[in-house]
C-alpha cells in the first residue's frame, strides 16, 4: 500500500512543492510585517535570521525589505524551473500531505523538547535551566497576530539561511575538495546546526546562552537537515513554522 504513495515521497522533494509551502507563509510575513503588525515593537522580539535579515535590509535602503523575499522565492523558482520536466502533478494532495507531514514534525518535535532536559540528566549531562522573571505575565494581552508573524518569519528565513542555503554552499565546497557528497552532508549538517543554535544568542538584544535550549535548537537543527534532505524544504519550514507557533503563541504549549 505504502507503494502507491511513491510518486507522493517524490513530489515533496521537488522544489515546485517547497515554493507551494513557502509562498503563502512568506505572504503573510512580509505583508503582515510592512501592515504593521511588527512595526513599533522592541526589537528583542527578534533574533537569528529574522533579525539579520531586517538589519541587512535597513543597510540597503529604500526598497531594501522587498529583497529576502525576492532571494528566497528566485532561488526555489529557478530550482523547480531546472526541474520542470518532473514537477509533481498532484499539487493540491501534495499539498495536503505535507500539511499534515509538518504538523506531525512540530509534534514530535514538541514532544521531543519536553523529553529533553530528562536525556540530557539521563546520561549525566544535568544543564542548569535559567528562568527569566516576567516572561509569564501578561501573556493574555498579547495580541496572538503580532506574535505569530515573527514566529512565521523565523521559521522561514532560519531554514533558508541555516539549511537550505548553508547546507548547499558548504556541500558544494567540501566536494570541491574532494569530499563525497554523504560525509559532507554529515559535516555540513553539524556546522548549520551549530550555526543556528549559536545565532539565537548572538546579538546585545538576544537571549542569555542557557546550554539546555542550545543543545536542543543544535539537535534540532540536525533534525531538519535530515527533513530538508529526505522529505524537502517545504516540510522543513513548515514543521519549523508550527512548532514555533506551537510554543510561542500566548497560551500554548510551554516551549523548550
Amino acid at each position: 500500500m505504502l507503494g502507491d504513495l511513491g510518486w507522493y515521497w517524490k513530489a515533496t522533494r521537488h522544489p515546485l512543492m517547497g515554493l507551494v509551502m513557502v509562498v503563502p507563509l512568506l505572504a503573510f510575513y512580509e505583508v503582515g510585517t510592512f501592515a504593521g503588525g511588527v512595526v513599533g515593537e522592541p526589537a528583542s522580539l527578534r533574533n537569528g535570521a529574522d533579525a539579520w535579515v531586517r538589519e541587512w535590509c535597513e543597510q540597503i535602503g529604500k526598497g531594501g525589505h522587498l529583497v529576502p523575499p525576492i532571494v528566497m522565492v528566485g532561488w526555489l523558482a529557478l530550482a523547480a524551473l531546472r526541474r520542470w520536466d518532473s514537477r509533481p502533478e498532484h499539487l493540491i494532495s501534495t499539498s495536503l500531505g505535507m500539511l499534515l507531514e509538518s504538523l506531525g514534525l512540530a509534534l514530535c518535535l514538541w514532544l521531543f523538547s519536553r523529553l529533553w532536559p530528562d536525556l540530557l540528566k539521563h546520561y549525566g549531562w544535568e544543564l542548569q535551566i535559567k528562568v527569566v522573571a516576567g516572561v509569564e505575565g501578561g501573556a493574555n494581552s498579547v495580541d496572538p497576530m503580532r506574535v505569530a508573524i515573527p514566529l512565521v518569519g523565523a521559521g522561514l528565513y532560519e531554514e533558508f539561511l541555516f539549511r537550505l542555503v548553508s547546507l548547499t554552499v558548504i556541500i558544494a565546497f567540501l566536494g570541491f575538495m574532494g569530499i563525497d557528497t554523504w560525509t559532507g552532508f554529515f559535516m555540513a549538517a553539524l556546522f548549520s546546526a551549530w550555526f543556528f543554535a549559536a545565532a539565537h544568542h548572538w546579538g546585545s538584544n538576544a537571549p542569555v546562552y542557557d546550554g539546555r535550549v542550545f543543545s536542543f535548537r543544535f539537535a534540532a537543527g540536525i533534525v531538519f537537515s535530515m527533513v530538508l534532505a529526505c522529505r524537502g524544504f517545504g516540510i522543513a519550514v513548515g514543521g519549523h513554522t508550527l512548532y514555533n507557533l506551537l510554543v510561542g503563541l500566548p497560551g500554548s504549549w510551554n516551549q523548550a
